[in-house]
């Protein structure tokens, strides 16, 4: 898996980085990816769309890294082209830089460059070609050697990003993205801080933003390519990705004596097509009705036994979720929020309580009760903003099948998940519907009210079941 593609490129640029950032000699290289990836946390997300990896010295942050690139070597063969944009570290400079070379090189091998795709970038006024930025520049070259490990031929499309607005990068990210054959690449560090706790702390922060979409708060003190990150949580936004973290790292920082640097492994996929394993299925529904059990037996959801402190990278993401409990296929009980606000697991079980609790309008399920509901849990996608000028053009901008609805009018809210065009699959009808819960009439849309969409992956199973059959 490891050999080198020793494929010869004309006029590629030679390695920056070997000797400092990772081995110079290929079969070192090579056995050194080797423990990196046979030591990576498997995430489980088949089809991740973006990654964003660290760019530390592999001996490091190379485990990190590798988590990022899990089960990449799964579609070898679907991949042929890879966006890696890395930001310019040492060289200052405005805009963003693409190579006049053919192509680039490690120890394992040259890699040839798209000059078709690098071609469209050339009417961005921001984008100049030239091989300056590259030289001395291992932020993007430490990536290469792991997409030479997990990929079988492709070409490359780099990018080295000066000082740009992360909208720049939003753009250009849309320029290149491709379909399921174009992988795009991040590198980036986290923060580095004075002591490991705060490191600690400051990469779980880092981490929630990332994954809650958080582009305007990731900055320059959050991690050294954040203009890239914001970028692509601009881009997650407009085509509705979802963010997981999928490793953590905190180490001494690199000829920085007594200070701590953080290292992050993050994928984003296509959030309207993303399903957890039926074994991370089944640990969220467990969890849910032990914490709804938990509740009508009056211990409160915080005794639920299944919530363990080192939980799997994606059950522990920032999601927002919704709870049902339905009896006989009439709702019973129902919680949940649009926005996320902690970690899956740890919401799933906080929200299941709130069910049993009693929301309005339904009084609190008894212990009798129990085996006779149905528990169903909605991980929702981050809401994006849609105009709503008509109850036309609402009806005619959603996918049936696939996209929820929230309409909110000061202070009142309501929500239809995707599982909702079962019984309505009439799009004016579905948008009718949903207005007249939250007391709009039809053909009025006042100014005040806010109109989002979502999509959502949806699962549910019967509490007794989950409950051990009682």
């Amino acid at each position: 898996m490891l050999a080198p593609s020793l494929k010869p490129v004309a006029r590629a640029l030679p390695p920056q980085a070997a000797g400092v950032s990772y081995p110079k000699d290929a079969g070192e290289l090579s056995r050194e990816l080797a423990r990196c990836l046979v030591s990576a946390r498997p995430h489980g997300i088949s089809a991740p769309k973006v990654i964003i990896a660290p760019h530390g010295p592999l001996s490091v942050s190379g485990a990190v890294a590798a988590s990022a690139y899990a089960g990449l070597a799964n579609r070898s063969d679907m991949i042929r082209r890879v966006v890696v944009l890395a930001p310019a570290q040492r060289m200052a400079f405005r805009g963003i830089a693409t190579p006049m070379s053919a192509g680039l090189s490690t120890p394992l091998g040259a890699i040839a460059l798209d000059d078709l795709t690098l071609r469209r970038l050339r009417p961005f006024a921001t984008v100049t070609v030239d091989d300056r930025p590259f030289e001395n520049e291992q932020s993007l070259e430490v990536q290469l050697p792991f997409l030479q490990a997990c990929l079988s031929e492709f070409q490359l499309i780099p990018i080295i990003v000066g000082n740009v607005y992360p909208d720049v990068v939003a753009r250009v990210l849309e320029a290149v993205w491709g379909g399921p054959e174009t992988l795009i690449v991040i590198s980036s560090n986290l923060s580095v801080e004075p002591s490991e706790d705060r490191a600690r702390v400051a990469s779980a922060e880092t981490r929630g933003l990332i994954e809650t979409l958080a582009h305007d708060q990731v900055n320059t003190a959050r991690a050294t390519g954040h203009r890239i990150i914001a970028g692509a949580l601009l881009r997650a936004q407009a085509i509705d990705l979802r963010v997981t973290g999928v490793d953590m790292h905190v180490a001494p920082a690199p000829a920085q004596t007594g200070r701590m640097a953080s290292y992050g492994a993050f994928v984003m996929e296509n959030a309207a097509t993303a399903a957890l394993s039926s074994g991370r299925r089944a640990t969220i529904l467990a969890v849910a009705a032990q914490a709804l059990a938990c509740e009508v037996g009056g211990a409160g959801a915080a005794h639920a036994p299944s919530l363990v402190s080192r939980q799997p990278a994606s059950l522990s993401a920032m999601r927002a979720c919704k709870i049902a409990l339905t009896r006989d296929g009439q709702l019973r009980g129902v919680s949940g929020g649009v926005l996320p606000t902690r970690q899956l697991l740890v919401d799933v079980a906080m929200r299941a309580a709130e069910a049993g609790r009693g929301a309005p309008g339904f009084p609190p399920v008894t212990a009798d009760e129990l085996d006779s509901l149905t528990l169903s849990v909605s991980i929702l996608s981050h809401a994006r903003p849609m105009p709503a000028i008509s109850d036309e053009g609402v009806a005619a901008a959603l996918t049936p099948g696939r996209d929820g609805l929230v309409i909110e009018d000061r202070g009142r809210s309501a929500i239809f998940l995707p599982a909702m065009w079962d019984r309505i699959a009439d799009p004016q009808l579905f948008v009718a519907a949903l207005k007249q819960k939250v007391g709009l009439s039809a053909g009025f849309w006042p100014q005040t009210v806010l109109v989002r969409r979502l999509s959502a992956e949806t699962f549910s199973a019967p509490v007794g079941a989950l409950l051990g059959g009682r």
